[in-house]
């Protein structure tokens, strides 16, 4: 490490991550007298959504104004960026939910305006990095506010990649699963994992809708079967510098 990255890393430790800390304890007992709360809901594709049950409840409740925001990751291609689009429009109107769309075609000439339209006072994103998304709507805009994460999928890996990215320091709160999740931010990251709090697998409470649908097909023969998914990550071509992380190709 030289000399300029240990004082980058200074300022952030003792400073910066602290810094944001103080900001975001004033911007809660800001947010104590506030009605309603303005609450976006980042939606990037389908399968990385994981906020549908929260933001049911907070649509229904009057102390909050929730809003879901449709914004592909611009990492995809434009052919992948349209058909999530697509694939979300279909999946919010078939539930009869209201979302802000979103226009690959001419994003140009610039994406909707969340800061100044909806004035967000709470943002939840589908992942932790940084130029993501267009700058109307990348995280480092809005690290002054209540930044949420919750992870799309259940982490069975360690590092900075999954622990220790500014984002991971900068956010209000860090959603994980277990305790094993905090231990390893504690571990990992700078501001050793402060903003963390451990729920549980959210995702399992789609289980437990009374809408629930089993997919699985039924065989009537009195036998109890094993059922298995096999389920490789969706990056199985080294596309835009990423690894081929999965092992469908191989």
């Amino acid at each position: 490490m030289n000399i300029s990255q240990i004082m980058r890393s200074l300022y952030l430790h003792v400073w910066r991550y602290r810094e944001i800390e103080r900001v975001h304890r004033r911007y809660v007992e800001k947010l104590d007298r506030k009605r309603p709360v303005n609450v976006v809901f980042f939606a990037m594709s389908v399968s990385m959504w994981r906020y549908q049950h929260l933001y049911e409840l907070l649509a229904k409740d009057s102390r909050f104004n929730a809003t879901i925001v449709l914004s592909p990751s611009i990492d995809y291609t434009l052919e992948q960026q349209r058909r999530d689009v697509e694939q979300m429009r279909a999946y919010f109107g078939a539930k009869d939910i209201g979302f802000v769309d979103c226009d690959v075609e001419h994003a140009e000439n610039g994406a909707f305006d969340v800061a100044t339209e909806l004035k967000p006072d709470v943002l939840f994103y589908p992942q932790p990095y940084e130029n993501l998304l267009v700058p109307e709507h990348d995280c480092k805009r809005f690290y002054d506010k209540m930044i949420c994460y919750y992870p799309y999928a259940f982490w069975t890996s360690k590092g900075k990649w999954s622990y220790n990215f500014h984002f991971h320091n900068m956010a209000w709160r860090l959603y994980y699963s277990t305790a094993l999740h905090l231990k390893e931010a504690q571990k990992t990251a700078q501001n050793k994992g402060r903003n963390v709090r451990v729920v549980g697998y959210a995702n399992a409470d789609d289980f437990l809708a009374k809408t629930h649908k089993d997919n699985w097909r039924k065989i009537d023969d009195g036998k109890q079967r094993k059922r298995l998914i096999w389920a490789p990550h969706y990056a199985i071509v080294q596309e835009f510098g990423l690894i081929q992380r999965a092992k469908f190709l191989w």
